[in-house]
C-alpha cells in the first residue's frame, strides 16, 4: 500500500502522518505500507506554459517512488504485483490522476481516493490558467519580463532563494491572484503527464480496483454565506452567469434558514464547501469510472491512527472505528474487495458495488455496524452538476 498524504498540494509530508501509528493499524493485517514526499507549492507546480517549464514536478515526483516500488519492493516482503495506492485530498486526486497517467498508470492496480480525486474542483487547471497564475506570482516576486520570456521568467524564478518561493495553502500578503480556485499551485493539464483530455485517458487506461470515501457531514451570518459564494464562484469561470450561479446556491443552501440561526448558517456552509471542493468530485468520479471498472482529515484518523490537525485520543468507539476502517482498506489491498475473501468469509455484510442505476446508493460507515443507504448527501450533488455544467474554465481537461 503506498500512502500519498493531502496538504492541498502545498504543506505537510508523509512525517506528518506517522510511522508508528501506521505500523500497529495497518501493518499488522499483513501489508506493507509506504509513504512519500513531493515536491509542494510552487516549486511543485509552477509552470510556463510551455515546454520551457510544464510544471507537475510534484507528479512526476510521485512517479519516481512509485518506480522504486515497484523496482525495490520484493525486497521488503512486497508483492509488486499487487500494489494499491491511497491518498486523502490532495493525495486522493493524485492518487486518482496517477491511475490515468500513461507514465503510472501501469506501476500499481488499485486505487484508494479519499475526500479528494482527479474530477474535484481544487485538483487540475488548465496550462492556460496555472501558468498564468505563475506569472503572477513571479511579478509579485520582482519579475518585471514580457509575459512571453518563459527563459527569463524561469532564470528569475530560479534564482530566488527556496524559502522565497515557497508558499503555504493561503496566498502571500498582498498577493492577489487572478485566477479562481481554493489552492494556488496544483496539477496542470501539460500534455506531458496529461498528453490527452482526462476523460479519454480514463478510457483507456487499464482497469483498476477501485474504493473511493467522501466526506460526512467561517462565518456564522448569511451574509458571509454569500461572500463565500462569491469567492468561489467567479467570473471567469463562469463568465455573466457567475451572478446567477452565485443565486442559485445561496438560495438552495439558505432557503427556510433563520438568519439568527447560527448554528445552522455554519451546518450549511460546512455543508456547501464539502459538496463544492469534494463530494460532486467523488461522485462523478464513481460515475465515469463504473464504466471502466468498480468503484476533511477527519476520516484519517481511522486509517492511518494518528490526527493530522489535532491529537488523536481514540475512545472505544473510536477504536472500533479503526478496526473497521483499516480492515476495509487493507482488505481491498489484499483482496481487490473491501468485504476480503468471499469464498472464506462467515461476514453477512456486503458493500456493494456501485451503480449507474442507482448513483445516490452508498456505504455508511457507522457504529454499531456499516449499513448500506441511498440518496447520498441528499442529492444535493445534482445541484453542483448542473452548475458545472456552465464552467467553462474546466472544458478542455
Amino acid at each position: 500500500m503506498v500512502w500519498i498524504h493531502g496538504g492541498g498540494f502545498s504543506i505537510h509530508s508523509s512525517s506528518n502522518y506517522g510511522d508508528t501509528a501506521i505500523a500497529r493499524n495497518l501493518c499488522v493485517k499483513n501489508v506493507v505500507v509506504v509513504s512519500m514526499n513531493y515536491r509542494l507549492g510552487p516549486l511543485g507546480f509552477f509552470t510556463t506554459g510551455d515546454d520551457v517549464c510544464r510544471g507537475n514536478m510534484g507528479l512526476w515526483d510521485q512517479a519516481l517512488a512509485l518506480h522504486w516500488v515497484h523496482d525495490n519492493i520484493e525486497a521488503f516482503g512486497g508483492d509488486r504485483g499487487n500494489v494499491t495506492v491511497f491518498g486523502q485530498s490532495a493525495g486522493g486526486a493524485s492518487a486518482d490522476l496517477l491511475a490515468i497517467s500513461p507514465h503510472t498508470r501501469d506501476l500499481f492496480h488499485r486505487v484508494i481516493p479519499m475526500a479528494g480525486c482527479g474530477e474535484c474542483d481544487f485538483a487540475m487547471r488548465t496550462s492556460k490558467a496555472q501558468s498564468t497564475l505563475g506569472r503572477e506570482y513571479a511579478r509579485y516576486l520582482g519579475w518585471t519580463g514580457k509575459d512571453d520570456d518563459s527563459e527569463g521568467l524561469m532564470h528569475f524564478m530560479e534564482a530566488q532563494p527556496a524559502h522565497r518561493v515557497a508558499m503555504g495553502i493561503h496566498p502571500k500578503k498582498g498577493f492577489h491572484p487572478s485566477i479562481s480556485g481554493n489552492l494556488l499551485f496544483v496539477p496542470n493539464f501539460d500534455g506531458d503527464f496529461f498528453p490527452k483530455p482526462l476523460e479519454e485517458l480514463r478510457r483507456e487506461s487499464p482497469r483498476k480496483s477501485i474504493m473511493t470515501v467522501a466526506l460526512g457531514g467561517f462565518s456564522k451570518t448569511k451574509e458571509g454565506f454569500r461572500r463565500f459564494c462569491q469567492s468561489i464562484i467567479k467570473e471567469c469561470d463562469y463568465a455573466d452567469g457567475a451572478e446567477e450561479v452565485r443565486q442559485e446556491v445561496y438560495e438552495y443552501y439558505m432557503k427556510d434558514v433563520d438568519s439568527k440561526d447560527k448554528a445552522r448558517i455554519t451546518e450549511r456552509l460546512v455543508e456547501l464547501m464539502g459538496d463544492y471542493a469534494i463530494n460532486v468530485g467523488v461522485l462523478q468520479y464513481a460515475r465515469k469510472m463504473s464504466d471502466h471498472g468498480s468503484t476533511h482529515c477527519s476520516e484519517v484518523r481511522y486509517v492511518l491512527g494518528k490526527g493530522v490537525f489535532s491529537k488523536f485520543k481514540p475512545n472505544h468507539d473510536d477504536l472500533k472505528m479503526l478496526d473497521i476502517m483499516t480492515t476495509y482498506f487493507t482488505n481491498f489491498a489484499k483482496y481487490g474487495d473491501p468485504c476480503g475473501d468471499r469464498s472464506s468469509s462467515t461476514e453477512e455484510f456486503e458493500w456493494e458495488l456501485y451503480s449507474p442505476a442507482q448513483p445516490y446508493r452508498h456505504l455508511h460507515i457507522q457504529l454499531p455496524k456499516p449499513l448500506m443507504a441511498n440518496n447520498y448527501q441528499n442529492r444535493r450533488m445534482e445541484l453542483w452538476e448542473r452548475i458545472l455544467q456552465k464552467n467553462h474554465s474546466k472544458a478542455n481537461l
